[in-house]
């Protein structure tokens, strides 16, 4: 008898602890907060074209750079009126990052006549050579752009003209 009223006086300990268990383990809630920031819309448009001059090609292969300050040089051509940076007014969120992507490799330039010339070695301020980043101090700024002229010996006379991509985004 001791036996069973040992067994029975256990398991009733146990079921009156089987409901606080219980009680403890149920799923509990939290609530969390959420929230966005839109933030200003990025623009980007040319106000200066990127500009070599006029260029009176050699006997040699030569090249013309024009600097992200409009500053020119040139080896084995004439070069005369200087040269033209590229600049690109950009707008968004004051004081924001943003990443600066510009061409990487040749860009073609193409006369009226079909001859084409080769514009590489792009570099920009702020970025550097092929981009980089940046910021929009006020929520306004300027990307300059500098880049290489190659000028073949005896390259047709003529106008060439062609076109590269800036694009920007928020970092």
């Amino acid at each position: 008898m001791k036996k069973i009223l040992g067994s029975a006086a256990a398991a009733a300990l146990i079921i009156g602890f089987m409901p606080h268990v219980a009680a403890q383990t149920a799923s509990q809630n939290a609530t969390g907060d959420v929230g966005v920031e839109i933030l200003e819309p990025l623009t980007i448009g040319q106000t200066q074209a990127l500009g070599f001059g006029q260029v009176a090609a050699g006997a040699a292969d030569g090249s013309v750079g024009c600097s992200t300050a409009g500053a020119v040089s040139s080896s084995n051509v004439t070069q005369v009126g200087g040269c033209t940076q590229g600049i690109f007014a950009v707008t968004g969120e004051a004081d924001a990052s943003i990443s600066i992507q510009i061409p990487t490799g040749n860009v073609t330039l193409t006369s009226a006549a079909g001859d084409t010339l080769i514009v590489n070695g792009f570099t920009s301020d702020p970025g550097g050579a092929g981009g980089g980043t940046g910021s929009i101090p006020g929520g306004s700024t300027n990307i300059n752009i500098g880049a290489t002229l190659q000028v073949p010996a005896g390259s047709p006379p003529g106008a060439y003209a062609g076109t590269y991509t800036v694009t920007i985004d928020y970092n």
